[in-house]
């Protein structure tokens, strides 16, 4: 199901845009700058042995040593990050895995994990309905990662986990430090060998299009656009909307080799229906098309059909791809 609400509406327009593809080779490679090149499977099998045994390996190593939280019993941890690197180094196209999932689905569930746990401890009653806490903590972190859009499984444990260990309950609130310390060094872990011969991150934060407001050189206040927006026509429902019919007077043009030519076809006849329901902002936008029964995929934008329900997966896929149609293009920036 495709939720009708998406936080990255209202904020996504003030992320600054990416600057790898500014950086070195070096670098823009080591950061996913890179499209991905073809390879034989053995070589990602043997990309993904590596990576998993480095990053499992550094996780152990630096907290089974003398630290900081030796005291706060913070190995204990680690073994719920064995699902994260499955994800990082196996799923690694997917948008579970990328960096903004993994770092603000971990870090959102442990804080919603023990505050909920200091709340129920207030009371003695709370103490002993630990079946009620457990599953509160995991249920809010679940809605939480999906209003934020960072929906990442295994985070699901790091809610439940102060709940029910009697280790995390002492680590309190050093149980935050210790998942912002694993997250620091597991990404590197992704990018260094995620890069090898694949490609990762594909985002950062988003594959829509970021940095509008600032790119925009008339900023208005939020003030000024409700006025604005008072002007407007209120939105039509895309069901409640006329088919999308191509005019039959002109003739029918043999197709041209061009890369662009199905996208200027389109837009041709794009250009003469008002009938359009966009679902992002900016040149990146998805467009949904009445009577429209294919997607079609462009550097600039995305046509679906107006009645094709796609969840949120899908969709970044689809941004994704378009982002990859960007990469061949010599002066497009890439996206967040």
């Amino acid at each position: 199901m495709v939720f009708t609400f998406s936080l990255d509406k209202y904020t996504t327009k003030y992320i600054p845009q990416s600057q790898v593809y500014r950086l070195p080779g070096p670098l823009r490679r080591l950061l996913g700058g890179y499209p991905a090149a073809a390879t034989h499977d053995y070589l990602i099998w043997l990309e993904i042995l590596v990576a998993s045994f480095c990053g499992i390996s550094l996780l152990a190593g630096v907290f089974q040593n003398h630290t900081v939280f030796t005291s706060h019993d913070a190995n204990n941890i680690i073994a719920l990050y064995a699902a994260t690197a499955i994800l990082c180094f196996n799923a690694s196209q997917v948008p579970l895995a990328q960096p903004r999932n993994i770092f603000m689905g971990h870090f959102l569930s442990s804080l919603i994990g023990i505050c909920i746990q200091k709340l129920f401890y207030l009371s003695e009653g709370g103490r002993s309905h630990t079946w009620a806490s457990a599953g509160l903590s995991v249920a809010v972190a679940s809605v939480a990662m999906s209003i934020c859009n960072c929906v990442h499984p295994p985070a699901g444990a790091l809610a439940m986990l102060p709940l029910i260990d009697q280790h995390v309950r002492n680590m309190s609130w050093w149980y935050l430090p210790v998942q912002l310390v694993l997250l620091v060094l597991i990404i590197p872990v992704a990018c260094i060998f995620g890069n090898v011969f694949r490609r990762y991150p594909v985002y950062w934060w988003t594959p829509a299009e970021c940095g509008l407001f600032w790119r925009n050189p008339e900023k208005k206040g939020p003030e000024e656009e409700s006025e604005e927006s008072k002007d407007l026509p209120e939105a039509q429902d895309s069901s409640a909307l006329p088919p999308y019919v191509p005019e039959q007077s002109h003739p029918r043009l043999a197709p041209v080799a061009s890369q662009s030519s199905n996208a200027s076809r389109w837009s041709h006849h794009l250009k003469q229906t008002e009938s359009r329901k966009t679902l992002d902002e900016g040149p990146s936008s998805i467009v949904r098309v009445p009577g429209l029964r294919k997607i079609e995929i462009t550097a600039s934008e995305i046509l679906i059909p107006a009645d094709l329900d796609l969840d949120d997966v899908l969709l970044d896929w689809l941004r994704s791809m378009r982002m990859e149609l960007r990469q061949l293009e010599p002066d497009a920036g890439a996206s967040v």
